[in-house]
């Protein structure tokens, strides 16, 4: 009887009480989205792209590589999008949980009419995945 209820206990501590809920991606219909950013013509690097939705105010982000590549990630832990039409707003790179709202660094090279004030957008679903933007200084 002892070693049963030391076996019972030890697999009990050894697999634990996971209770977290898995998130239910499937049902968003999370779609890959990538591409490319440059800025008059060359490419951007260390920049975020995020694709906002208008009425939620919720986004996927991206960081653009030294060939201004990126790919958007839904959270922290899955990639993707989810569909419909977005605002995309592309800003010097800052960590995701900064302020949204916060005026970019001094001295920004990207205009605002590209982020904060963005005339970019976007309409995603899953024959649409792929987004670059030629993004102009002046």
């Amino acid at each position: 009887m002892k070693n049963t209820l030391l076996i019972t206990t030890a697999m009990v501590a050894t697999l634990g009480c996971n209770n977290q809920r898995q998130p239910a991606y499937a049902a968003l219909g999370l779609v890959e989205v990538s591409g490319t950013v440059t800025m008059d013509g060359e490419p951007l690097a260390n920049a975020n792209v995020a694709f906002e939705n208008p009425e939620t105010k919720t986004f996927s982000i991206g960081a653009t590589n030294a060939a201004g590549l990126y790919k958007l990630m839904f959270n922290s832990e899955k990639s993707g999008c989810t569909p419909g039409k977005k605002v995309v707003r592309i800003s010097p790179y800052r960590p995701t949980d900064s302020d949204p709202d916060e005026a970019p660094p001094p001295g920004s090279k990207i205009p605002e009419k590209y982020n904060r004030k963005s005339e970019l957008a976007a309409e995603v679903d899953s024959s649409h995945r792929t987004f670059d933007f030629d993004l102009h200084s002046k």
